[in-house]
């Protein structure tokens, strides 16, 4: 036997078919008048509840369970914003390193123009090198990367510039 409050049954207090949808009307107009749009689960809990087949105890519990999903709801529109903003910022920061990149490019075909093919070739090819080194985050020493420039712009052969590597 299920022991329940006085004054209660069926887990609804002393009330009639009319109390309990004048209940349930006062409950969808607060609900409207907060902007909450029900379910249809929700909708079909009170007309249980109107009946007499569900209790304030359902009710209840079912709200609580809406607030929950409203929170979580509330925390990934949160989420969202947050990750939003991020992406914008990162993506003006890749801009603005795109434009000076475009512009040291530039700078580098300027400079190449009085080289010759194969002078061209190795500085872009020292470029794809040093560009693989800095990726894989590590960088080439300044005077390891003036022996490169050497060989690059002709001033030693490719022996000479291994034998300085090796010392």
């Amino acid at each position: 036997m299920k022991l329940e409050p006085r004054g209660t049954v069926g887990g609804n207090v002393n009330t009639t078919k009319d109390e309990r949808a004048m209940r349930v009307a006062q409950m969808r107009a607060n609900f409207a008048h907060e902007g909450g749009a029900p379910d249809a689960e929700h909708e079909a809990l009170l007309d249980q509840y109107i009946e007499g087949t569900a209790t304030l105890a359902d009710l209840y519990t079912h709200a609580r369970e809406y607030v929950y999903t409203a929170q979580e709801r509330q925390q990934l529109e949160i989420d969202r914003k947050r990750l939003d903003a991020e992406f914008i910022r990162m993506r003006v920061q890749y801009d603005a390193e795109m434009e000076v990149y475009a512009r040291e490019q530039e700078q580098k075909n300027i400079d190449r123009r009085g080289m010759s093919k194969e002078q061209r070739e190795r500085h872009e090819a020292l470029d794809a090198a040093r560009a693989n080194v800095e990726l894989s985050g590590f960088t080439i020493g300044e005077e390891h990367w003036q022996q490169s420039l050497r060989w690059a712009n002709g001033e030693i052969t490719m022996d000479e510039y291994l034998a300085l590597r090796t010392k």
